[in-house]
């Protein structure tokens, strides 16, 4: 080979290598370009997300902040219900004891007369046994 084909064939390495570092360079500028776009893109989600989750966590606590009053009105409903059920009963329970309180009364004055009269009448059989 020739100092000139030598030479020639130099260059035409020199220039090939100059146009892999272009295209080096091209891919690195693509690949930065597309780095950049995800990332605004991801950053666009990240953002559309929290947004969303935020907008069901308020929707969601609303739910939940509707369920508990109309559970509490509930309960107080029942709680009422059941007061109203408990006094009643306690009214009932209270004439019957009531009612209980007065023929035992009534009883006792009854037997007591009763045992008054048998105590009078065996006071009589004594007196007579002993006055035989």
């Amino acid at each position: 080979m020739t100092q000139r084909e030598s030479e020639r064939q130099t260059r035409q390495q020199r220039a090939d290598i100059d146009a892999l570092y272009e295209l080096v360079e091209g891919v690195d500028r693509k690949i930065d370009a597309l780095d950049t776009t995800l990332n605004g893109r991801i950053d666009a989600l990240d953002t559309t997300l929290n947004g969303q989750i935020g907008a069901l966590d308020t929707k969601l606590n609303g739910r939940i902040d509707a369920l508990d009053t109309k559970l509490n009105g509930r309960i107080d409903a029942l709680d009422t219900k059941l007061n109203g059920r408990i006094d009643a009963l306690d009214t009932k329970l209270n004439g019957r004891i009531d009612a209980l309180d007065g023929k035992v009364d009534a009883l006792g004055t009854k037997l007591g007369g009763q045992i008054q009269t048998v105590g009078g009448q065996l006071s009589e059989v004594l007196e007579l046994l002993r006055g035989r």
